[in-house]
């Protein structure tokens, strides 16, 4: 599944190819530098499948996207993007509401409740006319280790749309500081506290105007997340093979989105403390 959540070969060869043609060889030794399992006979598959498919073409030992599945999949996604972010039924019932009103969703896993949480940004960050950043608070900020690359395009959408991104870490531990090295220091800001101002160990919010956001993890599930940061210090694919494990474990998750202009901009004040704005 090209650029699902179970990626493929296909979806590595892809990725390699995002940033201009490469050699086949580079390509293995790029794919085998981040996932060591994966065999040479089993590149050349992915490569196969794709150049049928007119995915890709492939010359005299480079592979390179076909410019015209290219442009199929720019013509697409904008089509999609029209329909999806311009289309006020496409956004679900969570951008409607009035201001007193909330929804709530329940999830059977964290990395599920990840999927829709962004879903839900992106759709509020499209939808509003903000002033004010938006604001992200964790006990943890685990999505740079297990949907680092979906935390990545909301992090660049969330900066395209020309907001301030500001994410604020209720613990100091090594590898709590590790989300630091994709932020700019300016539009995107991030800060580590010294302990949680939150009571609730398993508490997480994002702000978005008047927006508020908060998730509630599976107590056991946020146990297994505050003992792995105690353990791990550094990020590796092993570490993040383990972090998976976790948050992809059974566990009811609590989700939701309400509207209240007063306790958001009570809130923001809460984490605003530690950036500076632009």
């Amino acid at each position: 599944m090209i650029f699902g959540s179970r990626e493929t070969l296909e979806d590595h060869v892809l990725t390699c190819l995002k940033d201009g043609p490469l050699l086949i060889l580079d390509i293995i030794a790029h794919i085998q530098k981040k996932h060591p399992s994966t065999t040479k006979q089993g590149v050349y598959y992915a490569i196969r499948n794709l150049k049928k498919s007119q995915i890709i073409v492939v010359e005299k030992g480079k592979a390179s996207l076909n410019a015209s599945w290219i442009k199929q999949m720019s013509q697409y996604f904008e089509n999609v993007e029209h329909k999806y972010f311009h289309h006020p039924f496409s956004r679900g019932n969570f951008s409607n509401l009035q201001e007193g009103d909330r929804v709530v969703y329940f999830f059977h896993d964290a990395i599920t409740t990840d999927i829709f949480w962004n879903h839900v940004i992106i759709h509020l960050l499209h939808s509003s006319d903000l002033s004010a950043p938006f604001l992200a608070y964790s006990p943890h900020v685990w999505f740079y280790i297990a949907h680092q690359e979906n935390e990545l395009a909301l992090l660049n959408f969330t900066l395209e749309q020309n907001y301030q991104y500001l994410v604020t870490s209720g613990n100091n531990s090594p590898l709590d500081h590790y989300p630091k090295k994709f932020m700019d220091g300016r539009m995107s800001q991030y800060h580590c506290l010294h302990a949680p101002i939150f009571k609730k160990s398993n508490y997480y919010l994002n702000i978005i105007d008047d927006f508020l956001i908060e998730v509630y993890i599976d107590k056991q599930t946020q146990e297994k997340i505050d003992a792995f940061y105690q353990e791990e210090t550094v990020y590796t694919h092993d570490t993040q093979k383990k972090f998976r494990e976790i948050v992809t474990s059974r566990g009811k998750t609590k989700l939701k989105i309400s509207r209240n202009k007063k306790r958001a901009q009570r809130l923001s004040k809460k984490l605003l403390k530690n950036f500076f704005l632009i």
